[in-house]
């Protein structure tokens, strides 16, 4: 048994990217505390096979194939929550893409748009659609995945850290609207953490003497494990974060301090 202030017990759950990565992560961890979870994701297979570990060890969670570029398939991933458990209370806006590492210079409109498109337009329709479930309901919760990047730039991925600096500005343009209807906005900026990505940086001999650099100046002097997410990720789903909103949250080892 949880404690009340924290607990998920029954809560509705949509986690977006949640196929992989990170995503895949905020899902184990919500269903793991009682949550049903939606798992969307653009990749068939990934989304199932996150519901079938989730389902295996008890949990509840139900994968929804879709693109968070295309307010149809939103459309669709709202109404089949809605349709299996009558309710949404927590929204994790997790779906990103960051194509390949180039400067501004190498940058084509075609990446740009399509970085812009998933990461930030995504953003938009997932939020407008749940919104108004939430806003029906009063009462909801609203996660974006930020980044530290949005507040300190690393060379040659302008068009994702222009995405993360606008997903801080979005928390809090859409908590201030939201607010009077009891739905909450909040954003999780995370640091440098063991993943796929970090892994193709450290696999690149010019890329992981770049890497190793910037941990250095970690000042809790590593880089995260996935799960050392989860804290924030329940506390801003639970009720325990029930007057906050608006606000980003960096979980970075004190990165951006520095």
């Amino acid at each position: 048994m949880f404690d009340p202030l924290f607990g998920l017990e029954g809560s509705v759950a949509i986690v977006t990217g949640g196929g992989r990565g990170l995503g895949a992560n905020y899902v184990a961890c919500l269903a793991s505390r009682g949550a049903h979870v939606v798992v969307m994701d653009i990749d068939t297979d990934s989304a199932s096979a996150v519901a079938d570990s989730v389902a295996s060890t008890g949990g509840s969670a139900l994968p929804v194939v879709g693109d968070v570029a295309n307010p149809d398939d939103i459309d669709r991933v709202v109404k089949a929550s809605m349709k299996e458990f009558g309710r949404i209370d927590v929204l994790i806006n997790n779906a990103g893409i960051n194509l390949r590492r180039q400067s501004l210079f190498d940058l084509t409109l075609e990446d740009w748009n399509r970085i812009i498109k998933v990461n930030q337009t995504g953003v938009f329709l997932a939020t407008k659609a749940v919104a108004e479930v939430m806003r029906d309901q009063r009462a909801g919760s609203i996660i974006n995945i930020a980044s530290t990047v949005a507040q300190i730039a690393i060379p040659n991925i302008a068009a994702y850290t222009t995405t993360k600096g606008a997903i801080s500005a979005w928390t809090r343009a859409s908590a201030v609207e939201l607010a009077p209807f009891n739905v909450r906005v909040n954003a999780i900026a995370p640091g440098f953490v063991e993943t796929e990505m970090s892994a193709q940086w450290q696999r690149s001999p010019e890329l992981a003497t770049q890497y190793a650099a910037m941990v250095a100046k970690i000042p809790l002097g590593r880089v995260a494990k996935p799960d050392e997410l989860n804290g924030v990720v329940v506390f801003l789903s639970s009720p325990a974060s029930q007057y906050l909103t608006g606000t980003t949250i960096f979980v970075d080892g004190g990165y951006v301090i520095q």
